[in-house]
């Protein structure tokens, strides 16, 4: 499990701030995604092998369970964001096989 903070410090996308992870994977494997944003900010994880937000929480849900496939195995790059004007934005990410 991985509980950070989004800030101003971190890399702008946009208007987004975000914090990069680098996970090993499997292709074709099912994993879970978990995340809360502890500040009941509005968080997501974008992963660049679906172009989009795989999991995403905000301030009517700040908690979320989602599964993921990953069309491509090996080293893939997540970035945990949230927007600019909502930062500091206090989260937890977890990614785990049900198996």
């Amino acid at each position: 499990m991985i509980s950070g903070t989004i800030t101003e410090s971190d890399e702008t996308d946009e208007d987004w701030k975000s914090q990069t992870y680098v996970v090993e994977v499997r292709e074709g494997f099912q994993y879970l995604f978990d995340l809360t944003a502890l500040d009941g900010d509005v968080v997501g994880v974008w992963s660049p092998d679906l172009g989009d937000y795989i999991i995403e929480v905000s301030p009517s849900v700040t908690t979320r369970s989602v599964p993921y496939v990953f069309s491509e195995g090996g080293k893939q790059e997540l970035f945990i964001q949230s927007p600019a004007p909502h930062v500091p934005s206090p989260f937890t990410f977890k990614i785990w096989s049900p198996r």
